[in-house]
């Protein structure tokens, strides 16, 4: 299952993992999501639970057992995602914010035409990784490695997905390391 992210246009820096999720009939459930806040809040446990239309719409909410707490959504099916992914598509310098829980930090990121893809922060963290586009959907597999130092996830290691806007020219990733304990969020405009 893809992650959820919060709207790209929101001023609140969060990436939902939903974890293992089921879907039937127009109904989606998840029990084992992490909401991971990179405005310092932490990590939480979250529930999904929504209803779908095929290339329509997805609403629903999101539950924080541990904080009460229930927050619904709306959203609708963006045809973009019909686009085959390329890497010659997305290949270039991007210029954005990259956040892992508790750090934001401008960044610069270059994509090259083999799919790596290599980032460098105004404070000083590196990482380096590849970047596959997948065999359906306008998404793309990343697998990142934080290179210490200046890096607050140290040498980490992240997997997940970006995704590209081509008319926005905007890059997305979100990823997580292996424990899902922590992970990384990256918005990026092309220059």
């Amino acid at each position: 299952m893809d992650p959820v992210f919060h709207s790209p246009r929101s001023r609140r820096s969060r990436w939902r993992d939903p974890g293992d999720g089921t879907s039937l009939n127009g109904s989606f459930t998840s029990s084992d999501g992490v909401d991971f806040n990179v405005e310092g809040q932490g990590t939480n446990n979250v529930t999904l639970s929504a209803s779908y239309v095929t290339k329509q719409t997805l609403n629903g909410s999101v539950t924080y057992p541990a904080l009460n707490q229930v927050y619904t959504f709306t959203s609708s099916y963006d045809p973009a995602y019909e686009q085959t992914p390329s890497i010659s598509a997305i290949a270039g310098t991007y210029s954005g914010i990259s956040s892992v829980p508790g750090t934001n930090e401008v960044t610069s990121v270059v994509i090259t035409a083999p799919g790596v893809i290599a980032g460098a922060g105004t404070g000083g963290c590196k990482f380096l990784g590849t970047v596959t586009p997948r065999a359906r959907g306008n998404a793309y597999d990343v697998s990142i490695a934080f290179g210490g130092g200046a890096c607050s996830s140290g040498t980490s290691k992240v997997t997940g997905i970006g995704y590209y806007d081509a008319v926005a020219k905007r890059f997305y990733v979100g990823a997580l390391n292996s424990g899902r304990t922590s992970g990384l969020v990256y918005r990026g405009l092309k220059l």
